[in-house]
């Protein structure tokens, strides 16, 4: 796979967390969920340890005040870039065929098409992720309903709320 591929016009890193690592950390992620094959065993740390081999490190994670956590112990598993291209062509493939891309959807269907291929499993049950970044209001009340409203567990239209967090400046 090329660099070009990775960096999806973007820096990824050769060690980081699969939440931020984009398209590419996602088939890495999909691919040591299927490897470990162990149901809800999640990943959420990648480290490329060789040319063509990435160690993801992950658990058993539980929601916690609004935030995924993984609580010791973690457990490691390499994949390969053969495992990962695999994940790779399947996400390419779904973005490829979701019918927001075709050019006559519109702006109606478009935003509804996200919400239906998430809820759609892919081959080998692997879920889609949506990442969105919210700038919180300034006030305490409006900052708390919009935490409440994106709570682990919530769901919009048979997507559920896996991770939350938040970032100061």
């Amino acid at each position: 796979m090329s660099d070009q591929d990775k960096n999806e016009g973007a820096s990824f890193l050769p060690v980081g967390m699969i939440a931020n690592g984009g398209t590419y950390a996602q088939a890495i992620e999909s691919a040591a969920i299927k490897k470990y094959n162990l149901p809800g065993w999640a990943p959420f740390h990648y480290a490329k340890v060789s040319d063509t081999e990435y160690e993801c490190t992950g658990g058993f994670a539980i929601g916690s005040g609004g935030q995924k956590k993984w609580p010791e112990p973690h457990t490691s598993i390499i994949v390969n870039e053969s495992e990962i291209a695999v994940e790779l062509a399947y996400l390419l493939a779904d973005d490829d065929a979701s019918p927001a891309a075709a050019p006559q959807a519109t702006s109606s269907q478009a935003s509804q098409a996200p919400m239906a291929a998430a809820s759609t499993p892919r081959p080998g049950g692997t879920p889609k992720y949506l990442t969105v970044v919210f700038q919180l209001p300034d006030d305490a009340a409006g900052q708390q309903r919009i935490k409440e409203a994106f709570r682990i567990d919530a769901s919009f239209f048979g997507a559920q709320v896996t991770s939350v967090s938040t970032r100061l400046p």
